[in-house]
């Protein structure tokens, strides 16, 4: 069997697909709230020194580990959980 979608108009807009006689889809046109903004990839910076300022998604090496900071710091070293969270563990 192939899907099937049938569309129920305003104002809800739902779409729902019949996948099979067991399975089906229900889908919306409603957006969702707004992420975490920034680059969600992150940014590699190298090894991690004490006088870089660091932003958000930037990435460090630290004692053979690589940590992810939380968002803007500087001179906070990387095992400190408040500012950087562990990306990779040696």
């Amino acid at each position: 069997m192939s899907d099937i979608n049938v569309v129920i108009g305003a104002p809800q807009n739902i779409s729902v697909v019949i996948k099979n006689e067991t399975e089906f889809v229900v889908k919306t046109n409603e957006q969702g709230p707004q992420g975490l903004q920034g680059n969600p990839l992150g940014k590699w910076k190298a090894a991690y020194n004490g006088a870089t300022s660091y932003e958000l998604y930037d990435i460090v090496e630290y004692q053979g580990s690589s940590y992810i900071a939380k968002g803007d710091t500087t001179g906070n070293i990387p095992t400190n959980v408040t500012f950087w969270e562990l990306h990779v563990s040696k």
